[in-house]
């Protein structure tokens, strides 16, 4: 039970940093990443999770993006 009414964080979370999770999925390049991050309301990053913000610092949140992703894949083609 969590008493403390902080959110649960699963620890098999990964964050990543721009530069880093670019560099784990070279499919999205660092550059695609910032700008994908700069349309996160209007791409739907924001409502998954996608971006957590610690003061300046920018991480992505590895399985909230391949959620987010994979409920793109009806617009190509996919599921």
């Amino acid at each position: 039970m969590n008493t403390n009414n902080s959110p649960h964080i699963d620890p098999q979370t990964n964050y990543f940093s721009v530069a880093l999770f670019s560099q784990k999925h070279p499919a999205f390049s660092d550059k695609s990443l910032r700008f994908m991050i700069f349309k996160e309301h209007e791409n739907g990053m924001a409502k998954h999770g996608v971006v957590v913000r610690v003061g300046r610092k920018v991480l992505i949140n590895e399985q909230n993006f391949m959620t987010w992703i994979e409920s793109h894949s009806s617009n190509l083609g996919g599921k």
